[in-house]
């Protein structure tokens, strides 16, 4: 490329002195170099992805910066808690009252914590499978219209071009799916490092159900309070033996494990006030519709009718099948996430406790430790036991129950 606009230079100066022609192609030399190496360097810097480590860095680098001073204001009302009256009858705050304040501010740390990073998985599928639904649609309108189109026309869209459009609009599904599957992967990923291994079958189900977002998410954020907790024992280890320090660290480290029990009962309230009566009405519409049904057919003399009944009452009760299933699959997820909350909730109340009476920043530093344990003990309780669909009918019905269940989602 150099030799090639080292001709033409020299072509279009080839009136001008040596001198001045030297000057030119010494000029071109050095853009072209120059050209090459910022070239050279954007590409590189397009190029570079961002390694898993270099993310999560990032990420928390991030979140911390966020929410630290609400872990400070957090650990101020826990010692604020420690002092306070259990009840007041004109004025002040007792116990209860700074306990609803540390809710308020637990609710605030999780919209923090929630950030578009940990979402962001969340938002592409959702974004990918509204293109998908868009282009199904428009794939049916296609195949609708080419019905009518004529095979040759100079002014109107043939047959053959509504078959290249099929075709293209296919195509453009495969991609979309496609892209899910990298996003499924790399869910896959994520849970691997929390010490969860799940399969690329039991993801796809994890985020056909209706829990499965609220499950991710809480496992996403327990994995950043891990690491929150990692960085409040290196601050404390640099302050010493401060205890003044060291019980606001600790203090910091109590809203961690607030902000879990916290989370998983929400989880739990979900299921009980949202996913659990949804699916309820579901099975009672199918039961009302297949007594309707059965009613229709004992009713009809028509063999034909009665056939289409039947194949009616063979799908009603495949709705109920499967929304019993969820149904059944909901609740041990639920019974599990209050097996895992019972543990947190015993953590919770001995690092309570500990706040207000240890006397060693030592002792608290031992203690902070010994809750990373339970942080990977929580994150692979709190899992649901996972089973892949028996087959695609069955994927199919469960994402149609999702939709129906998430359809007035708080």
């Amino acid at each position: 490329m150099y030799f090639k606009y080292l001709f033409w230079t020299t072509l279009l100066v080839g009136t001008l002195n040596a001198d001045v022609l030297g000057e030119v192609v010494e000029r071109g030399k050095s853009l072209y170099h120059g050209v090459k190496d910022k070239g050279t360097s954007i590409y590189r810097h397009i190029t570079h992805e961002e390694s898993d480590e270099e993310r999560r860095t990032r990420e928390f680098e991030e979140i911390w910066n966020r929410i630290r001073g609400k872990l400070v204001d957090g650990s101020e009302l826990y010692s604020q808690k420690e002092n306070a009256p259990e009840h007041t009858f004109f004025f002040g705050e007792d116990k209860e009252d700074i306990q609803e304040d540390i809710d308020v501010l637990l609710n605030d740390i999780i919209a923090l914590l929630l950030n578009e990073d940990l979402l962001a998985y969340q938002e592409e599928i959702e974004e990918i499978n509204a293109k998908i639904d868009e282009s199904e649609l428009k794939l049916a309108e296609y195949k609708e219209e080419r019905v009518g189109a004529p095979i040759k026309s100079m002014v109107h869209t043939t047959k053959s071009d509504y078959d290249q459009k099929i075709k293209d609009t296919q195509d453009e599904i495969v991609i979309l799916k496609n892209r899910i599957h990298h996003v499924e992967e790399h869910l896959k990923e994520r849970f691997a490092q929390l010490g969860v291994v799940l399969s690329t079958e039991q993801i796809e189900v994890l985020l056909s159900r209706a829990d499965g977002h609220d499950i991710i998410q809480l496992s996403l954020v327990i994995d950043v309070l891990k690491q929150i907790t990692n960085q409040i024992l290196g601050l404390m280890r640099e302050s010493g033996e401060d205890l003044l320090q060291a019980k606001r660290y600790y203090g910091m480290h109590l809203v961690s494990l607030a902000l879990v029990v916290h989370l998983q009962q929400q989880y739990i309230d979900r299921v009980n006030a949202l996913y659990l009566p949804k699916i309820k009405a579901i099975i009672a519409k199918a039961e009302a519709m297949m007594d309707r049904t059965n009613q229709l057919i004992d009713q009809e003399q028509d063999p034909q009718r009665q056939a289409i009944y039947h194949a009616n009452l063979r799908a009603q009760a495949f709705t109920q099948k499967v929304a019993r299933l969820y149904s059944e699959e909901l609740i041990r997820s639920r019974d599990r996430m209050q097996v895992a909350q019972h543990q947190t909730k015993k953590n919770l109340q001995v690092a309570e406790n500990t706040f207000a009476t240890v006397s060693l920043s030592s002792g608290l530093y031992n203690l902070i430790a010994q809750s990373q344990m339970m942080f990977d003990k929580i994150s692979r309780i709190q899992i649901p036991e996972i089973v892949p669909f028996e087959n695609l009918q069955m994927e199919q019905k469960y994402k149609e129950l999702t939709k129906q269940i998430l359809k007035e989602r708080g």
